[in-house]
């Protein structure tokens, strides 16, 4: 069900009411229409009254506009409820997609160090994965109350909100616009998922074989690099 544009639709009935004052003369017909009689100085009396419609049509037609902003100025949002749906044991949540690939798969494990930026290097390599449709992400679209899959094109314009995401007291996976200027028309989806099972075939866990063969590559490098050293003259 699409959204109707109030605002817009209000702007627009304003600015009609304008035009047809500014061709027709709609505040002279009104004014002669309240008054109903003439006065002992008419030209003054419609000249007041013209002005305070004139007054009135503005900061009417102006509200729409103003309104948000003084919201956002003055008043305090209340946060988001997180939304809370049923547990399926088959999705892991980004957050815990997240903290499989940084502690748990192969690809964390043949990382030379576990830096901070662990966490953003693993969202920035499921992203990719869903931006090339290797990797399909469903969640809650805005309003929703049951999860979607998020269309491989939405990692074009959006990213994982990694602040949302390992909240702890949030849904566990939310969207958020990469370009904040224009993020106004980006759907932000919550409680985000991903199949455990392929996440697990895209970047599999590590294992005692792995690590061995990992130690092993890394040995005759090592010794490559110490045979190929040219040794200092004394």
């Amino acid at each position: 069900m699409k959204r109707v544009k109030w605002r817009a639709i209000w702007l627009v009935c304003w600015a009609l009411i304008l035009i047809a004052d500014f061709l027709f003369g709609l505040r002279t017909h009104l004014s002669s229409l309240v008054t109903g009689a003439e006065l002992d100085e008419p030209d003054i009396f419609h000249y007041r009254l013209q002005t305070g419609l004139l007054v009135v049509f503005v900061v009417v037609a102006l509200a729409p506009v103003v309104w948000p902003i003084l919201q956002r100025l003055f008043v305090e949002k209340t946060p988001t409820k997180p939304v809370e749906l049923e547990r399926d044991e088959r999705d892991a949540s980004l957050a815990e997609a997240l903290s499989y690939l940084v502690h748990q798969s192969a690809w964390g494990a043949a990382r030379d160090t576990a830096d901070e930026d662990g966490l953003q290097d693993a969202a920035d390599l499921l992203e990719e994965a869903a931006r090339k449709g290797r990797l399909h992400v469903r969640g809650v679209p805005p309003g929703g109350t049951s999860r979607e899959t998020v269309t491989a094109d939405y990692w074009l314009s959006a990213a994982i909100d990694m602040v949302a995401t390992l909240d702890g007291t949030g849904s566990g996976g939310q969207g958020v616009a990469r370009d904040k200027k224009k993020g106004g028309h980006i759907p932000i989806y919550q409680a985000m998922v991903v199949d455990r099972e392929a996440l697990k075939k895209l970047w599999p866990p590590d294992n005692a074989w792995r690590r061995t063969s990992r130690a092993t590559a890394r040995g005759l490098a090592q010794s490559v690099r110490l045979a190929n050293r040219k040794p200092n003259p004394d």
